[in-house]
């Protein structure tokens, strides 16, 4: 059975990813502890004016950061060039 996680894992998990170089939010964080072992997928904003490259080196930094917890089995790593939750609306209704 998937479970959430507690606050406090929480906590670390999303400094971690504030505190990687380049990130400037992050939004959709879904966590899962499934046999013990502790999933994540989260979507980070970055300068859209950078590269794609840049982008994924980014979201490669995000990763190793999280792996390198020791609390973090696999994650899936989203690179948004901005807040996609504001600008959604606006590119379906053009």
């Amino acid at each position: 059975v998937d479970t959430g996680l507690p606050a406090q894992h929480l906590n670390v998990l999303k400094k971690t990813i504030h505190r990687t170089p380049g990130v400037r939010a992050l939004h959709q964080l879904r966590t899962r502890s499934m046999a013990g072992a502790i999933l994540i997928d989260v979507h980070i904003l970055v300068d859209p004016n950078i590269t794609v490259s840049e982008g994924h080196f980014i979201s490669e930094r995000v990763h190793f950061n999280l792996l390198a917890t020791g609390l973090v089995k696999d994650v899936v790593v989203h690179v948004d060039p901005e807040d996609d939750l504001i600008n959604h609306h606006a590119f379906f209704t053009q």
